[in-house]
């Protein structure tokens, strides 16, 4: 059973300082564009402000950054990928709700016609998702740089 998206704000928010500190200390976080058939794979965090983000978390330490957003994108939505299939896009610092992070920015693409998604615990949706349908969403601040950033380098997001 899901709880409710708005509680997940509450939380976020009530918790912030906290998530504020524990980024701080941590290892660079990753991030990972995902296309399919030309449709880009997007996660809704249930415990968050409600934007929309790419997949993708924290490393653990001493974690091969490809290994880590392999095992982030595989827990949070059950796509199993392979190393090899990363690109590195870059590395950039930026914030997110206020929040300074560090990111390592993948991208893959794929092509799966029955890929059927499941979300974990974590996430309140998860989907792909056409450049039209994206236009409309609240994205990240640090997704839409990302994004704006890879249609400029590569082409792929048409």
């Amino acid at each position: 059973m899901k709880l409710p998206k708005p509680l997940g704000r509450i939380l976020f928010w009530i918790t912030w300082p906290g998530i504020w500190l524990v980024v701080q200390l941590a290892p660079p976080r990753t991030r990972v564009i995902i296309i399919n058939k030309g449709k880009l794979l997007l996660t809704q965090d249930w415990l968050g402000d409600g934007s929309w983000v790419l997949p993708g978390g924290g490393l653990h330490r001493g974690e091969d950054a490809k290994q880590g957003a392999v095992r982030e994108v595989q827990e949070e939505t059950g796509l199993t990928l392979d190393p090899a299939q990363l690109h590195l896009q870059g590395k950039f610092s930026t914030r997110s709700t206020g929040i300074p992070v560090r990111l390592i920015i993948f991208w893959a693409e794929i092509d799966e016609s029955a890929l059927v998604l499941r979300t974990s615990a974590e996430l309140a949706e998860a989907g792909w998702y056409s450049q039209n349908q994206i236009a409309k969403m609240r994205l990240s601040q640090p997704t839409q740089q990302i994004l704006a950033t890879f249609r400029t380098s590569q082409n792929l997001l048409k």
